[in-house]
């Protein structure tokens, strides 16, 4: 039998106007691709394109831009998205018989709400075993003393957080909001969790 004709983008992307928004699907992070620039050559004079990938079981926004070989004008928004599976069903049982699952970037196993308005877009993400409005893990030391911020260190995970793009601001006993540095890393919780479970 005759092989299915090689999938021909350029051929489908005829049929789709440039001021539309552009989504694409895959199982591998646009950036881990050996071909990915030959993708971007094919969609990068549109000026609004989104895409998904999973396989890794974290979440990750990038923007890609001309150090990833994007030439578009404007950035290519990727998103490497969570699982529902977390990191394949695996963790301890929680008090339903169920394993925690949570993904090695310690946020919950989840999945997301898209809303698409023309050419914008809005990614909701929700954890699969947590109430909808749980969208972070938040760490501070049980006793902190007086007049000493030394060892105050506060440490926020924005479960569907980008790394670029995301403001996280504190307030403490109700005085001004300040901002919370980035800092790319990995959640002491699930590091702590994985020890404990002998991973």
């Amino acid at each position: 039998e005759p092989l299915a004709p090689r999938f021909n983008p350029e051929a489908v992307l005829k049929n789709v106007p440039k001021e539309k928004l552009l989504v694409l699907a895959m199982h591998i992070p646009i950036w881990s691709t050996d071909n990915r620039e030959e993708l971007f050559r094919i969609i990068e004079d549109r000026p609004y394109t989104l895409s998904f990938s999973a396989h890794t079981h974290y979440q990750r926004h990038d923007f890609l831009g001309e150090n990833d070989g994007w030439r578009g004008e404007t950035p290519h928004h990727h998103l490497n998205h969570a699982t529902v599976c977390g990191c394949w069903w695996g963790g301890t049982p929680d008090e339903r018989g169920i394993p925690h699952a949570t993904m090695s970037d310690g946020a919950p196993n989840g999945y997301s709400i898209v809303e698409f308005d023309k050419t914008k877009y809005k990614v909701v993400f929700r954890p699969a075993s947590r109430p909808t409005h749980e969208q972070m893990a938040i760490y501070l030391p049980e006793e902190i003393s007086l007049g000493s911020s030394a060892d105050a260190k506060l440490l926020v995970n924005v479960f569907a957080g980008s790394q670029d793009r995301s403001k996280v601001e504190a307030s403490f006993n109700g005085g001004q909001w300040i901002p919370v540095p980035n800092a790319p890393g990995k959640d002491p919780y699930i590091q702590r969790l994985k020890e404990l479970e002998g991973q």
